[in-house]
């Protein structure tokens, strides 16, 4: 058998290496022609952990990866609201950087099974993959793992309006070492916003914050003037220009 998925991000190639072990032959199509992929923080829980490990991938993960014991939820006093024990519960948890993750995942994926550059503009109920510029493929599996805006989805279902999930974010990540998070996620809850951190990977630590706004309300530029001046000069100081090691930022409108 053989099995065409389109997109190489987490679930792309997780979805890859899945058919690869059940004997099925996988084809992974990438529009982007290398994969740089964006270093901000994802948890690993319990529940993702298992499947890693059932695709053979856990203890490649774990190496890039920090062990997180516990999670905490605090409100802007500082006051413990809960308190989640991973270690205690047996929950082996992880936080890594998406892009160590994804790089772990392409490690196991044979070089010969991916095709980047390669956009994939539909697909048919029959196994048809059309790309563009190029011969269509056929196959007897066509997984659409292209994102939130899947062209796979699309051209089998129409369009569907994407749900604006009533905040948006800023997210980070940075090199930063320090004891009072290099075991645990923090979350603050305040008032129709929050803020987020944790590590993710040796020596590095990503942080997230958000807020509760209407659609369609007016992008960064005009939030962040609100944003206390201390607080966006700490930001400006660590934009620097690497952008590898360096910290790395972006916003967005969350959808769904």
């Amino acid at each position: 058998m053989r099995a065409v998925v389109v997109g190489a991000g987490i679930g792309g190639l997780a979805a890859a290496i899945a058919l690869e072990r059940a004997g099925v032959e996988p084809m992974v199509i990438e529009r982007a022609p290398k994969l740089d992929e964006a270093g901000f923080g994802l948890v690993v829980s319990a529940n993702a952990v298992a499947a890693l490990r059932s695709l053979g991938l856990r203890d490649r993960v774990a190496a890039r990866a920090t062990g997180i014991r516990r999670a905490e939820i605090r409100n802007p006093r500082g006051d413990l609201l809960t308190l989640i024990d991973y270690e205690r519960l047996g929950w082996e948890t992880y936080g890594i950087l998406r892009a160590e993750l994804q790089q772990a995942m392409l490690e196991a994926v044979p070089a010969e099974r991916l095709r980047l550059g390669t956009t994939c503009i539909g697909a048919t109920e029959d196994g048809h993959a059309l790309f563009e510029g190029a011969d269509s493929v056929v196959a007897d599996i066509v997984v659409g793992a292209d994102g939130i805006r899947s062209t796979v989805r699309r051209s089998l279902f129409g369009d569907e309006r994407l749900r604006y999930g009533g905040h948006r974010a800023w997210r980070a990540g940075t090199r930063f070492d320090d004891e009072r998070v290099r075991d645990r996620f923090v979350e603050v809850w305040g008032v129709g916003g929050g803020f987020g951190f944790g590590p993710a990977g040796p020596d590095r630590v990503y942080w997230y914050c958000f807020e509760a706004v209407p659609e369609g309300t007016p992008g960064a530029r005009e939030a962040t003037r609100r944003v206390p001046a201390p607080l966006r000069q700490l930001v400006r100081s660590h934009s620097g220009a690497d952008r590898v090691d360096g910290t790395r930022r972006a916003r967005a409108d969350v959808h769904v």
